[in-house]
């Protein structure tokens, strides 16, 4: 069998670690067809809405907001073990967030006499966008809701593509709604739902901030309202990268993980960075044995390993960190046999697993890790998203007495002199 996994030695990994830098998010005409879209719901609201629903998505909608009613008929319609499933992913996801929250605090003190603040203030609208696609992205409804719930967002507003039918809203994202107590609901997808949160249509209203995943064309009107509209990240395919010691984890896992990232879509980036060629081989033969017990996910996943499939054998243990951070994977996995002494190294990520249990799907659903996470080597400068998406951190002067003011005043006179803007420096000069 033909496999699907390059592999890179010698110069094809220098030449891999000197052109780490990523690959393009927008094609041209991705561009030009969202900025179509962005302007045509900039002047014709809702009515551009609708035409775009029905051209793109093929249906013919009359109204774009859910009932709170259907998402209890259709929450209702949810099985126990999914609602243990979501209960238990929930609460260890509130739980990281309020740590995580928790780190945020207001505090005041005084310099030389002048009070200073800082607030930590939440965000008044949120808008969450919820893929629609092959599957159901229960967990990324999570992912945003739970740290934004958190946080104290007054009002989450969710838009998520219409499905063909009437019944057309999934059970679960139905259930994460009542539980979450998300009420404003719109049945819309696309870079026309990203446009009509940014901007505000008849029906829908404008948000301070948009968050959540997408395919390239909610991207790419993420990045081009972001000037308008507060937005999470670019993201773009999911990426994982291995680091793999030999006589760590059994082939077969490494193998099982590379496929749960290909199996997300054609663009997926699986990639193992190993320092055993005997390793690499191993699991180029449990991949082709796995691929069949995907189903109907084994042709995706085929194609995305044969297109971004890459084993790097790196047989040196500081070019193996080298490569590593270039790439600045979303998820990285360490299944070496001495992790703690890889970790000072390692520092380009979006989230990190120790150890072979720690497989990355645990970050997907149940660890309370979250999975909204920094893609195309963006991990160099942001990490993953937590509360402080959420709030806005604030800081505050007050400035009690004359005597406090003259500490303070004479320095700000000379920097605005210095600078050349003499109504700065004569805003201190009156008070003294």
């Amino acid at each position: 069998m033909l496999h699907p996994i390059r592999i890179l030695t010698g110069e094809d990994l220098q030449r891999a670690i000197r052109r780490a830098t990523g690959y393009p998010l927008f094609p041209p005409e991705v561009l030009r067809t969202v900025d179509q879209i962005i302007r045509d719901v900039a002047v014709r609201g809702d009515d551009a809405l609708f035409r775009w629903t029905e051209q793109l998505d093929g249906v013919r909608l009359t109204h774009f907001a859910v009932s709170s009613e259907e998402i209890a008929q259709r929450a209702a319609q949810v099985s126990d073990e999914v609602r243990r499933a979501i209960t238990d992913a929930r609460t260890r996801l509130e739980w990281v967030a309020r740590r995580q929250m928790a780190q945020l605090t207001q505090w005041e003190e005084l310099v030389d006499g002048a009070r200073i603040r800082q607030h930590v203030i939440p965000l008044e609208r949120v808008g969450i966008y919820v893929p629609g696609g092959r599957y159901p992205l229960v967990s990324s409804l999570l992912m945003a809701g739970v740290p934004a719930r958190i946080a104290g967002v007054s009002e989450i507003v969710v838009c998520t593509p219409p499905g063909k039918g009437e019944e057309s809203l999934h059970p679960a994202i139905a259930y994460v709604l009542q539980e979450l107590g998300i009420t404003r609901v719109y049945r819309v997808g696309g870079a026309q739902a990203i446009a009509a949160m940014a901007l505000g249509t008849g029906s829908i209203p404008a948000v301070d901030k948009i968050v959540g995943p997408g395919n390239v064309y909610v991207t790419a009107a993420k990045y081009l309202l972001s000037g308008i509209v507060g937005i999470d990240l670019l993201a773009g395919p999911t990426e994982v990268v291995i680091l793999a010691e030999d006589g760590v984890a059994p082939p077969e896992w490494i193998a099982a993980d590379l496929l749960a990232q290909a199996e997300h879509d054609v663009h997926a980036q699986p990639i193992l960075v190993s320092l055993s060629e005997k390793l690499v081989m191993q699991v180029r033969e449990a991949v082709d044995d796995l691929l069949p017990r995907l189903g109907k996910n084994a042709v995706v996943a085929r194609r995305a390993l044969e297109a971004n499939g890459k084993a790097y054998i790196v047989l040196d243990r500081a070019l193996a960190i080298d490569l590593v951070n270039r790439l600045a994977p979303e998820h990285l996995q360490l299944m070496v046999v001495d992790p703690e002494s890889w970790l000072p190294h390692l520092r380009n990520w979006g989230a990190l697993f120790i150890g072979r249990f720690a497989c990355e799907v645990l970050g997907d659903y149940s660890s309370g890790m979250n999975h909204i996470l920094p893609t195309n080597r963006t991990a160099r400068f942001t990490g993953g998203m937590n509360p402080l998406h959420f709030v806005r951190i604030g800081t505050s002067l007050t400035v009690a007495n004359r005597e406090v003011f003259l500490r303070l005043a004479e320095s700000a006179e000379v920097l605005a002199c210095v600078e050349g803007l003499r109504g700065h420096a004569e805003a201190v000069r009156v008070r003294r």
